[in-house]
């Protein structure tokens, strides 16, 4: 309940925000401010999933990840955070493939991994981050217990510290090993890190040398015919003219909704409740195509909706938007009859592009 509460909270932040991002040029003096509001919202809703996820009441959010974007988000962090004396270097290969990760998770990995690196440098010294594609072979699959040959996408990680002397290497990823001193590391950092990937299917290779430094290499799948050739302008978002009607208690997001589709073309029905939009549908039928559904809402929830709106139209796309990943409850509405999930809070160019992908598919 609470998760569900702060989302919508922070929904309202993020949707405004890139609504606003959205029509500022980048010369703009605000834009940077603008910018930095929509980032906050973003680590806050990474915050509450990882605590849902950790609680073992939601579930990874797997999506098409960019590994090069997310190294670049990290970089910023640890640029304005991390000492001046410890340079910062990167060198990201051009149109590596996706992978399907959880990018909230995916980003905790990356800042552990930097945390490490510049824990370990006594002094100056340098991070130094790549990407790259690497098809492996057999016998490296082999060593690293993983069931198949494949295109990885990979990440590397290194500093320049002080090293990892080989008896302590064959402890780093056990929960709670540390040799940081007391009050400065818990010892989970690796082991998460460890489980996270072995959980994408993917595994970690280090090399260290005492005196000389780390490196720590992370392997994950990459999607097959995946690639990215160019960032994506968000500022190409097709419009559309269709009918959408709107469901959700929070006024603050039912408000933001309607400006950002009005703003896109679309027109804009609205409901404050589960019993409103079976009214407003059964009025509306033959001119809505496309309802966004929230599911926890006072007097008829949007499960119960969905039922009814079902037995009005089968067919009638909905978009399920939650600030709750409960896998159990997504898999008992799924069986309604459902075209997407749009979990809170969301950018606007999400909930652009969603609309346009199910109303056009």
């Amino acid at each position: 309940g609470i998760a569900h509460d702060f989302n919508n909270i922070l929904g309202g932040i993020l949707g405004y925000a890139s609504l606003m991002k959205l029509q500022m040029p980048k010369e703009d003096r605000f834009y940077k401010f603008v910018d930095s509001i929509e980032k906050s919202a973003v680590r806050g809703a990474d915050l509450t999933n990882q605590l849902l996820v950790f609680a073992k009441r939601g579930n990874p959010q797997l999506t098409r990840v960019s590994i090069n974007d997310i190294v670049k988000d990290s970089v910023k962090i640890i640029r304005s955070t991390f000492p001046k004396y410890i340079q910062i270097e990167t060198n990201l290969a051009e149109d590596i493939p996706f992978v399907l990760s959880d990018e909230a998770q995916l980003h905790q990995v990356m800042m552990n991994l930097c945390v490490n690196a510049r824990d370990a440098i006594e002094g100056q010294g340098t991070i130094t981050i790549n990407t790259k594609n690497l098809t492996i072979d057999k016998e490296i699959a082999i060593q690293h217990n993983v069931t198949q040959e494949n295109s990885y996408v990979v990440v590397e990680v290194a500093d320049t510290g002080v090293g990892i002397d080989p008896d302590t290497l064959k402890h780093i990823f056990e929960p709670f090993f540390s040799t940081k001193e007391q009050g400065k590391g818990s010892g989970l950092g690796l082991s998460m890190i460890y489980g996270f990937v072995h959980s994408q299917n993917g595994f970690i290779d280090v090399e260290s040398t005492p005196g000389r430094g780390s490196i720590f290499r992370i392997f994950l799948p990459a999607i097959p015919g995946e690639e990215i050739k160019a960032a994506r302008d968000e500022t190409q978002l097709q419009k559309g003219n269709e009918v959408i009607l709107i469901v959700d208690d929070e006024q603050v997001l039912r408000d933001f909704l309607r400006q950002a589709l009005e703003g896109y073309g679309y027109t804009v029905l609205e409901a404050d409740d589960g019993e409103a939009a079976v009214k407003i549908f059964k009025e509306n039928n033959d001119r809505i195509q496309l309802i966004i559904l929230d599911m926890i809402m006072p007097n008829m929830s949007g499960e119960k909706a969905l039922f009814y709106i079902r037995q009005i139209n089968s067919s009638i796309p909905v978009l399920v938007s939650s600030g709750y990943s409960d896998k159990d409850k997504f898999e008992k509405i799924a069986e309604l009859g459902i075209s997407g999930i749009l979990h809170k809070p969301f950018r606007i160019n999400k909930l652009l592009t969603q609309i346009r992908t199910i109303l056009d598919n």
